[in-house]
C-alpha cells in the first residue's frame, strides 16, 4: 500500500498536479516510506511550501521515519527554510531527530546530526544564529567527549573544532566586545 500510494503521488506530479502529489506522498508518510526522492522532485520545480509542509508532516509523524532522518541535505534545506520563512519547521525537524538519537542512544549519529543541523543554520541568506550554532557544535564535541567514539573520521571532528576555533578567535578581535578588566 505504501509503494501504491507514494507512486500515485509520482504519477500525479508527473501529471502537473503538484497539490495534491504533494498531498499524496504526504499520505504515504503514514505507512513508512522514504523521501528523499520525492524532496529532490519539490526541489527541482521549487516548490518550497511543498517541500516544507512535507517536512512538517515528517515532524507530525516522528514515530515512522526515524529510519530516514539522515537523508536530507542542508543545502536544500536551508534553501527552503530561507525561500518559505520557515526556519520553525527545520530546527523543529533537527531537534525531533536528535531526540530520537538520543533515546535510541546513537551517539556518532548525534554528532553528525548536530554537525549537519549548524551547517544547515549557516547557509541561511538572512542573519545566521550564531549562538545556536555554536551551542549546537559544543554539545557535539561534549556528547563525544562523553562518549568517544572508533568510527567517526577524525576529519570532521577536527574540521568541527577547527570552525568553532574560527568563531571564536573572530569573537576575540570585535571591537564591539565589553573587555574584562585585568586582576592585578
Amino acid at each position: 500500500m505504501t509503494r501504491i500510494t507514494f507512486d500515485l503521488g509520482n504519477k500525479l506530479w508527473e501529471l502537473g498536479d503538484h497539490v495534491t502529489a504533494a498531498q499524496t506522498h504526504r499520505e504515504s508518510l503514514t505507512m513508512n516510506t522514504a523521501y528523499s526522492k520525492v524532496l529532490s522532485r519539490y526541489e527541482e520545480a521549487q516548490e518550497w511550501s511543498e517541500f516544507m509542509a512535507f517536512i512538517d508532516t515528517l515532524n507530525e509523524r516522528r514515530d515512522v521515519w526515524d529510519a530516514y532522518f539522515d537523508e536530507l541535505d542542508s543545502d536544500m534545506l536551508s534553501f527552503a527554510a530561507d525561500t518559505t520563512g520557515r526556519w520553525d519547521i527545520i530546527e523543529r525537524f533537527f531537534l525531533i531527530a536528535i531526540d530520537i538519537g538520543s533515546k535510541q542512544k546513537a551517539y556518532d549519529l548525534l554528532f553528525l546530526l548536530r554537525e549537519e543541523f549548524a551547517r544547515t543554520l549557516e547557509l541561511t541568506r538572512g542573519t545566521v544564529d550564531e549562538k545556536t550554532v555554536i551551542d549546537t557544535r559544543v554539545a557535539a564535541l561534549e556528547s563525544l567527549k562523553a562518549h568517544p567514539s572508533n568510527t567517526l573520521p577524525q576529519a570532521r571532528i577536527y574540521a568541527m573544532t577547527d570552525l568553532l576555533a574560527q568563531i571564536y578567535l573572530g569573537k576575540a578581535f570585535q571591537p564591539n566586545i565589553p573587555r574584562r578588566k585585568s586582576r592585578h
